[in-house]
């Protein structure tokens, strides 16, 4: 029934309140490196005519882990912020809903120079099909910019941050119902531009960038941390009460009062008596041991222990030793090797063998028929 209540304890709360935590921790949605094998992204660059003055991509290559962006900086800034990389969506499922995340994190693995970035998300203002994608009136883009150095590897960017944009050149506009308030619910693309005359170093050297990752995560927020910090002081309670009644229910059948000492008035039986009562139980007792302490002679022990309990000093320590192994036996689920060493014998088949001259059965049989 004991082990039955345990079991609740430990797994209703966390049945009821994992789903909870499990919310505030998910994981995060990667634009790169994708974390699902049907779930692609269509990187692309994004260029701007050399004579134009714009930032124009030097090398350009990635794997399953990096990907690598050098470019050669441009003179026009307007332009050159057209010169980057696009991460498209699937066209099968070209919408995403991200707006239950809280920032853009970019892991940069390697960046040679500092150097602005414009990041850019491409929304659907209004249902998006085939006919739609020639009304460019439907899409939107929403743009914030972060500083890159050489010295830091990782730039959060929250998602608050990015507003809307005006109509460019091509056209592209948010649509006219928008509000210009983010919702982020169907978005098509994320894109990455090198913005020209924002960084150290233009004179044409080209400047390189190891994209590491990029991906959309959550916070926590102070519902999650409330969740979880109540689950880990539950459960923290729960294993300090199991140690702390484990313990209490192992202590004290070690330290049992023998009442077979509490009737003797002879001060050296009496003394005897309770040195025998608090180590009876240590494996290399002996009278010996007992005449250094208690100061009294060996023969004297000896001959006060057979007047008293008609017993030798090594019957009358087995006895007491494996009556305290018969209430362990029956008081505790502790193994029958822990049961031998916590009543002094080292060797648990020396054990058996006093304990069935004893009793007339052996330990394991006695706790079948008088176990709790």
């Amino acid at each position: 029934m004991y082990r039955v209540i345990i079991f609740f304890l430990l797994i209703i709360p966390l049945t009821l309140l994992a789903p909870v935590v499990l919310h505030f921790f998910d994981r995060p949605w990667y634009v790169f490196p994708s974390i699902l094998a049907s779930d692609k992204r269509y990187i692309e660059i994004t260029k701007s005519p050399s004579e134009a003055g714009g930032p124009l991509i030097e090398e350009f290559a990635y794997d399953s882990e990096k990907l690598l962006a050098a470019f050669a900086p441009g003179t026009n800034e307007r332009l050159g912020e057209s010169t980057g990389i696009a991460f498209r969506f699937d066209v099968k499922h070209p919408f995403v809903d991200i707006s239950g995340y809280d920032y853009v994190r970019l892991k940069i693995g390697k960046a040679t120079h500092r150097q602005r970035l414009r990041l850019v998300i491409r929304t659907a203002e209004t249902d998006f099909s085939e006919a739609d994608q020639k009304n460019k009136e439907t899409i939107g883009n929403y743009a914030a910019t972060v500083d890159i150095t050489p010295l830091q590897p990782v730039y959060t960017i929250r998602m608050a941050a990015f507003s809307a944009e005006e109509p460019n050149d091509a056209g592209t506009s948010l649509s006219e119902h928008s509000t210009g308030v983010a919702i982020f619910n169907k978005v098509s693309a994320f894109r990455i531009f090198f913005k020209s005359g924002s960084g150290e170093s233009e004179d044409g050297e080209i400047k390189s960038f190891i994209f590491e990752e990029i991906a959309f995560c959550r916070e926590m927020g102070v519902y999650g941390y409330m969740v979880t910090g109540g689950l880990v002081i539950y459960y923290a309670a729960l294993l300090i009460t199991g140690l702390y009644v484990k313990r209490k229910s192992n202590d004290p059948l070690v330290r049992h009062k023998n009442p077979r000492f509490k009737m003797d008035r002879d001060v050296e039986a009496e003394r005897i008596g309770t040195y025998i009562e608090e180590y009876y139980c240590c494996p290399d007792i002996s009278t010996t041991k007992m005449q250094r302490v208690l100061g009294i002679p060996s023969f004297r022990i000896y001959n006060l222990i057979k007047e008293k309990y008609h017993q030798s000093f090594k019957q009358l320590i087995n006895t007491i030793r494996i009556e305290e192994a018969k209430r362990l036996l029956e008081k505790s689920d502790l193994r029958i090797i822990d049961i031998s060493c916590k009543v002094g014998y080292r060797d648990t088949s020396y054990f058996n063998k006093i304990f069935k001259q004893s009793t007339g059965i052996s330990p394991t049989e006695y706790r079948e028929r008088h176990g709790e």
